[in-house]
């Protein structure tokens, strides 16, 4: 965790004072984003059927 934080500090502190370098980040940000959308929604898919196949499993519970 530490090492990505000090990645994006870097990152800041390199593109801060530049338009230029601001403008080719926002690029690649905006070519990468659709890829991160797809993983994301995949994910979120996979959790609702994970959880829905939860919910179909009888529960364990102790008998007095």
């Amino acid at each position: 965790m530490v090492k990505i934080e000090q990645i994006l500090r870097d990152v800041y502190k390199f593109c801060k004072n530049s338009s230029k370098r601001k403008k080719g980040l926002e690029e690649i940000a905006l070519l990468q984003s659709q890829p991160l959308v797809d993983f994301l929604d995949n994910m979120t898919e996979q959790i609702k059927d994970g959880k829905a196949e939860l919910e179909k499993r009888p529960s364990l519970r102790l008998q007095c």
